[in-house]
């Protein structure tokens, strides 16, 4: 179980970041360099990267156990919000409230059209990663996060459970 720990400190900390990355957005060059194919899947792991991939740059923030990272994004659609959280023991993944809560502090919507995946940054440890439009998002009614068949667990791309929180426990 990890702890969040979201105070003062954190949220300034959130603020600047926020500053600081949309300053310097990543160019669609380096988008389009490291893209994956999430079309097929949501899913991703290390091996998925091609072997001269470099990570764009981003900010981070820790709160507790779990560590954010923000960066905004030149794409297609125009200027894009892209934020990974994770956790900082291997082999976890942020429980939905966690989620949630980070996606709330980075002015992420619940439940607006964006990309949604998990992607494995270092060996064990993987992020869900979460792209907005940034000034003009579009509304969806449900919920982005794929969950199990009670609608209360998160699920991955290939339908393993990631935090199982209800009768999924017995499957």
């Amino acid at each position: 179980m990890g702890i969040l720990i979201i105070g003062d400190e954190e949220k300034a900390a959130v603020r600047i970041a926020i500053e600081k990355a949309r300053a310097h957005p990543v160019s669609i060059e380096a988008i389009k360099d490291g893209a994956l194919n999430r079309q097929e899947r949501s899913v991703f792991s290390l091996k998925d990267r091609k072997p001269d991939f470099k990570r764009p740059p981003s900010e981070n923030v820790m709160f507790g156990t779990y560590r954010a990272a923000i960066s905004f994004e030149q794409q297609p659609i125009g200027l894009c919000k892209h934020l990974s959280i994770s956790a900082i023991r291997p082999g976890t993944v942020p429980g939905e409230a966690v989620i949630r809560q980070v996606m709330g502090l980075f002015e992420f919507k619940i439940g607006v059209a964006g990309q949604v995946w998990f992607e494995e940054f270092a060996p064990g440890h993987v992020a869900i990663n979460i792209v907005q439009v940034d000034d003009e998002i579009a509304s969806q009614p449900d919920d982005l996060l794929p969950r199990c068949e009670h609608g209360n667990c998160l699920r991955d791309g290939s339908g393993e459970l990631l935090e199982p929180s209800c009768g999924c426990r017995m499957e």
